[in-house]
């Protein structure tokens, strides 16, 4: 309340404020935006992410196709399992390509895996925080197909387990047309590790999946 003269009287004048409830009304309001908003940049970051993470695997196949046809030798494909203190723990978040030191035209293991005779090319490929390769087989069956192979499992010296796959001097994988119960399905599916584990371990709303053609080595990106 304040004083406003007026023709030499004084008059009261009440000036009204906001109530308890309107406060709180529009403090609820304003923590409901914020909330959307945090949402909306927490999905945006991890849509980001996963984009980022099918790039870094489509880079890592193509850079091993490459390397295979222009050279017209074998080039392997080694895809990394998280270590056992990351959160992704059980799922595949790396990939690295190697190549021998010398020409090669036959996928025999032994001789290629032998000490010295295979060289890591450029950097290892490490998919963006949140972002896994499942090796669940209905999303990854490529990643299953590796796992059941002994010779195409990799134990690296920190406890790190990984598969591998090569790329034939002709362009096409060295995968078997068949897996026992059918055909193979060359897929790998890439997400978030926390909407992954949210939805009971199948692939969440955002997600993208790497289709390869076993006889040419291309790929498709398919994105829901």
């Amino acid at each position: 309340m304040k004083f406003r003269t007026t023709s030499g009287t004084k008059q009261r004048v009440f000036l009204r404020g906001m109530t308890l409830i309107e406060l709180l009304v529009v403090m609820a309001i304003m923590l409901t935006l914020l909330a959307l908003v945090g949402y909306s940049f927490q999905s945006f970051g991890r849509t980001t992410e996963i984009t980022n993470g099918i790039q870094d695997v489509a880079n890592v196949l193509n850079v091993a196709r490459q390397i295979a046809v222009s050279r017209n030798e074998y080039a392997q494909v080694r895809i990394y399992g998280a270590p056992a203190t990351d959160f992704r723990a059980g799922q595949f978040t790396a990939l690295a390509v190697f190549r021998a030191d010398a020409p090669y035209y036959t996928n025999d293991y032994t001789a290629l895996l032998s000490a010295g005779r295979m060289r890591q090319e450029g950097q290892i490929a490490r998919l963006p925080q949140s972002c896994i390769i499942t090796s669940n087989a209905p999303y990854s069956p490529l990643i299953q197909t590796l796992i059941s192979d002994s010779m195409r499992q990799i134990l690296l010296a920190d406890g790190t387990k990984g598969v591998a796959f090569y790329f034939k001097p002709d362009g096409s994988l060295d995968i078997p047309a068949t897996n026992g119960t059918g055909p193979t399905v060359n897929a790998l599916s890439i997400c978030a590790m926390q909407a992954f584990a949210a939805a009971g371990k199948t692939l969440p709303p955002n997600y993208g999946i790497i289709n390869m053609d076993r006889i040419n080595g291309r790929f498709q990106v398919v994105r829901p």
